[in-house]
């Protein structure tokens, strides 16, 4: 069952241009008008508590983007880019245990999956399968490097 939502109320934006008056523009949203339907609901990544769970759900998540990209059936591309970011975000904690030498890409590696994984959903948010084919593309590399990133064996570039 989709969670209650209540409507936001009004919502204000301020326009600016350089050299004028700030304008205001307000929405009123008076109700929530997507039907149940419609409505993605993903689960909270739940974070494994070590280096070596993350890697493992990484790799899942590896294989859901690839049977995904190959039109097998997966879970989704809301729940992938979802797990994909969070998990990306989980491997910081892990940076500074990596050789100093390798910090850089960790580092690198979990901003572009981070990145890529927001590209995908925002791909899919506006509906474009050619987009967000490209996007799941994007976050399959971004895992890819990430993985090779901590060394995960297996991963393209990483340890065998």
């Amino acid at each position: 069952m989709p969670p209650d939502m209540n409507a936001p109320g009004p919502v204000t934006i301020a326009i600016a241009s350089p050299g004028r008056a700030a304008e205001m523009v307000t929405f009123r949203f008076t109700s929530f008008n997507t039907p149940d339907s419609q409505l993605v609901l993903v689960p909270p990544t739940e974070i494994p508590g070590t280096l070596a769970g993350v890697l493992e759900m990484l790799r899942a998540e590896s294989r859901e983007t690839q049977a995904m990209l190959d039109g097998q059936p997966n879970h989704g591309v809301y729940i992938s880019v979802t797990r994909v970011r969070d998990l990306a975000l989980a491997l910081e904690a892990y940076v500074s245990g990596l050789p100093a030498d390798d910090r850089t890409r960790a580092t690198a590696a979990i901003r572009e999956a981070v990145r890529t994984s927001w590209l995908a959903h925002a791909a899919a948010d506006n509906g474009l399968p050619h987009h967000t084919r490209l996007g799941v593309i994007l976050m399959r590399d971004a895992v890819a490097e990430l993985r090779a990133a901590f060394g995960d064996a297996g991963a393209p570039g990483g340890d065998a």
